[in-house]
């Protein structure tokens, strides 16, 4: 699944730079350089999931956890506007804070990650 690191089995992971030619190749073929925030792991993802196709996901991190955001708090411009009158869903993704439209339906609600207190 996308945005889980292999390493770790954690959802905080980012979009990396492609280092060298064969990553920059490899993103024409579909698969993006993903690091784990918490680990520091750097892995490739294909971002052509067939079974993630039809929802939507986050246009600047690939992420499929989303949330939902209020109109009157922003100030849209007309393309976004005009998604939203043909019908496309409100969606924000927590992790980067991108608000964003999309025909597309939800496949999974953001959950903030759990308080966890240090041991004294």
């Amino acid at each position: 699944m996308l945005g889980i690191c292999p390493a770790c089995k954690s959802r905080n992971v980012r979009l990396a730079h492609a280092r060298g030619s064969l990553e920059r190749v490899g993103g024409l073929l579909g698969f993006t350089p993903f690091r784990c925030r918490d680990c520091h792991h750097r892995f490739l993802q294909s971002i052509w999931g067939f079974r993630t196709i039809l929802y939507a996901r986050c246009p600047r991190c690939d992420r499929l956890d989303l949330s939902s955001w209020s109109e009157s708090h922003y100030n849209l411009r007309w393309t976004m506007r005009l998604k939203l009158l043909l019908g496309a869903r409100k969606y924000r993704c927590e992790p980067c804070r991108c608000n964003f439209a999309s025909f597309r339906r939800l496949k999974q609600r953001y959950r903030p990650p759990r308080f966890r207190p240090a041991n004294s």
